[in-house]
């Protein structure tokens, strides 16, 4: 990677230029900043391509992107990563409710009531899927979708991610990235307005204890009971 632009205000890395070297089809790209002591100063909130989905590039393109790390103004060196668009986090030491799984989902900063996002803004959203239990689990496929909708309800846009299933260790979630650009399915900027952006999957899933054959059936309740957000684009 090379040519990063850096914002002087807010000493943010905001874009920048790729080499990429291998397809990236089912990947994803994330940038760590480094001081001189190793230590990290800052991650990639997102990496979007300015010209195509990250997935339709493959070995020997170059490449302009945006981004968004913070205090890279302390940074010396960057590290740049492809990692699987489905990654497994640590959750030990957080306190969930006593249920066995629950769903998260991470609005952009920013995201409060009556506080629009400026029109071209690109926001990124999380979705956690958390074994809480405190036994290993094997999970049935669980698919997931990204959406947006209009004020009416009506889809604009719906991204098919990863399907979530097999071995989910104790206290370990998978974890789901994506950055909206404020675009439609077929590249349309959308308007200023009203939208509702979230995640789908199925409430009622099914897993089984790790080592048994006993399966057990649950209906998720997501974690503050969200799973969409109200976004407003001024």
């Amino acid at each position: 990677m090379r040519n990063f632009i850096i914002n002087k205000e807010i000493d943010s890395i905001l874009s920048g230029t790729m080499n990429v070297n291998k397809s990236l089809k089912g990947k994803r790209v994330k940038i760590e900043a480094f001081q001189k002591d190793g230590q990290i100063v800052g991650r990639s909130d997102y990496v979007v391509l300015n010209s195509r989905e990250l997935e339709s590039l493959y070995g020997g393109e170059v490449t302009t992107f945006k981004t968004s790390i913070t205090r890279a103004n302390e940074a010396v060196s960057f590290k740049v990563s492809v990692v699987d668009v489905l990654d497994l986090v640590s959750f030990n030491g957080q306190s969930f409710r006593t249920e066995p799984v629950v769903t998260i989902m991470t609005p952009p900063s920013g995201s409060e009531p009556n506080s629009p996002f400026p029109a071209g803004q690109i926001m990124p959203f999380k979705f956690n899927l958390v074994n809480s239990s405190d036994e290993d689990i094997v999970l049935d496929s669980i698919p997931v979708k990204f959406y947006v909708k209009d004020n009416k309800g009506k889809y604009l846009l719906t991204r098919t991610l990863p399907t979530i299933k097999g071995k989910l260790a104790s206290h370990y979630g998978y974890e789901l990235n994506i950055a909206w650009n404020q675009k439609d399915a077929i590249g349309n900027v959308l308007s200023p307005g009203k939208y509702y952006v979230g995640f789908e999957y199925p409430r009622d899933i099914v897993y089984s204890k790790f080592g048994s054959s006993e399966k057990i059936k649950h209906t998720i309740q997501p974690l503050y009971y969200v799973d969409y957000i109200e976004i407003t684009v001024k």
